[in-house]
C-alpha cells in the first residue's frame, strides 16, 4: 500500500507530463467556446440595437442561434474530454494504487444501498458510468462518484463525492449504518427516518466525541457492538478532518460501502479545471486510506 507521502510524489512527478497534450485539448476547446461565445454576445447586442431602431430581428435571432451552437458544441467537447481523461488518467493513476486496479462499468450499486435500503423515492441517486475496482491492501475494493438529487437530474446536487465499496470476507444477516448526526440543510430530510423498519438506534457505551459526530442504527445490538468497537470508533473520527465534514457508513452482507463529499470528481472531470491537476487524484487517495483504515478496523471485530 502506497504512503500519501509517496502518492503525492508519484502525483508530481508523473501527472503534469503524462496530461500535458490533454491540457492543451482542454485549453484549445475554452478558447473555441469563447470565440463562439463572444461571436454570440456581439450579434445579439447588435441585433437588439437594430431591432430597437429598425424593427429587424435577424441578427438577433442569429445572435440567439449562436447561443444554442455554443451549448450544443460545450456537450461536445465536454464529452469528449471527459472520455480522453477517463481513458488516459485515471488508469495509469489506478495501476500506480496497485496493479491489479482497473477501469470497469459502474452496476449501480450505489442506487441499490440509497435508494432502495434507505427507502427514499424521491431521492435520484447517480454514479459515474465507470469505476476503478481491484485490491487495496488485502481488501476488494470499488471506487466511483456518487450525487444525490431531488428527484430530478437537472435540479443541483444535494450530495456529491466518492463512493467506496469494499467487499469484506464475513456476510452480515442484518444491515449495520453509521450515519452522520449533523446534515447540510440541503440534506434536509434524515436518512436515518428513511431506514427499514426493524432497525433502530443502538447506544453505545465510551467516548461522547463519537456520538456527537455518528449515529449507529442496526437490528441487532450485538453485531453493531462487535463491529463498531473503540478501534472502529477512532477511525470513524479520523475520516472526519477539516475537508470531509460528514461520512455515510453502511455494511450490509459482505459489502461495506462509504460515501465522502467531495467537489473534485476525477470521472466527470469539467472543462474549466485544469487537467493536470493534482489535487483531484491525491483527495481521492487520501479518503480512500481513511476508509480503508475503518474497514480493517470493523474486520478486528
Amino acid at each position: 500500500m502506497k504512503t500519501l507521502a509517496e502518492t503525492r510524489a508519484y502525483l508530481q512527478e508523473n501527472i503534469p507530463g503524462q496530461l500535458k497534450e490533454l491540457e492543451k485539448e482542454r485549453m484549445a476547446s475554452l478558447l473555441i467556446l469563447g470565440a463562439i461565445a463572444l461571436i454570440s454576445f456581439v450579434l445579439l447586442v447588435f441585433g437588439t440595437i437594430q431591432w430597437l431602431l429598425k424593427s429587424e430581428m435577424s441578427l438577433f435571432f442569429i445572435g440567439l442561434f449562436g447561443g444554442i451552437v455554443l451549448i450544443v458544441v460545450y456537450q461536445v467537447l465536454l464529452k469528449k474530454y471527459q472520455l480522453r481523461f477517463e481513458k488516459e488518467a485515471i488508469p495509469k493513476f489506478a495501476k500506480f494504487i496497485d496493479p491489479s486496479m482497473s477501469m470497469r462499468p459502474s452496476e449501480g450499486k450505489a442506487q441499490s444501498i440509497y435508494q432502495k435500503t434507505f427507502s427514499l423515492p424521491n431521492l435520484l441517486v447517480t454514479q459515474s458510468p465507470n469505476k476503478i475496482r481491484g485490491q487495496f491492501d488485502g481488501l476488494s475494493v470499488e471506487i466511483s462518484q456518487i450525487e444525490f438529487r431531488a428527484s430530478s437530474r437537472f435540479s443541483p446536487p444535494r450530495f456529491q463525492g466518492f463512493f467506496f465499496l469494499f467487499t469484506l470476507s464475513e456476510e452480515l444477516q442484518t444491515p449495520l449504518f453509521l450515519l452522520p448526526t449533523q446534515l447540510p440543510s440541503h440534506l434536509n430530510k434524515s436518512l436515518a427516518e428513511s431506514l427499514p423498519k426493524k432497525t433502530k438506534e443502538i447506544k453505545l457505551d465510551g467516548k461522547s466525541q463519537f456520538s456527537s459526530k455518528y449515529t449507529v442504527h442496526c437490528e441487532d445490538e450485538a453485531i453493531a457492538k462487535r463491529f463498531i468497537r473503540e478501534k472502529a470508533r477512532e477511525q470513524a473520527l479520523s475520516i472526519l478532518r477539516e475537508d470531509v465534514s460528514y461520512c455515510f457508513v453502511t455494511y450490509q452482507k459482505r459489502q461495506l460501502s462509504f460515501a465522502l463529499p467531495s467537489k473534485s470528481n476525477i470521472f466527470a472531470p469539467s472543462l474549466f479545471s485544469k487537467a493536470n491537476n493534482i489535487e483531484y487524484f491525491e483527495e481521492m487517495y487520501k479518503l480512500l486510506l481513511r476508509s480503508n483504515r475503518l474497514a480493517e478496523a470493523m474486520l478486528e471485530a
